[in-house]
């Protein structure tokens, strides 16, 4: 094994523990994300009035894009998210499949939830091949 292979299985070894046990018991996985997130809205412009009594994520109405549309425009001359309250980094914008402007706040929280899939991606790699 070489020592690049060595070490990125070494760095990426405790994700992929974490990735495994999330699998074992994705209702544990999820109620555990639910709960941090939960924590975020509440105080958030846009969910202040719209969270269930529960809170439950169960309870929560399906939802599109157009649902949020109106104060995600909103957000782009804003600092904080109205989704979350959090500060806004950037604002990518996304076509999508409509080729209708979809503009989303990035949040410290959203960039790790999106960077937490690296580590144990690279480990399940280095795992197979």
């Amino acid at each position: 094994m070489s020592l690049i292979r060595f070490l990125a299985t070494l760095k990426s070894g405790a994700a992929w523990r974490k990735f495994e046990a999330a699998c074992r018991d994705p209702e544990r996985a999820q109620s555990e994300s639910w709960s941090v997130q939960l924590r975020l809205i509440r105080n958030s412009r846009f969910w202040k009035n719209r969270i269930p009594e529960s809170g439950a994520l169960s309870d929560f109405p399906i939802t599109t894009y157009e649902d949020y549309s109106e104060d995600l425009k909103k957000n782009d001359s804003e600092t904080f998210s109205r989704l979350n309250g959090e500060p806004i980094l950037h604002v990518p914008e996304s076509t999508g499949t409509t080729g209708t402007r979809k503009a989303m706040p990035v949040t410290e929280t959203y960039r790790k939830e999106v960077q937490s899939v690296n580590l144990p991606f690279v480990a399940g790699l280095l795992r197979r091949f």
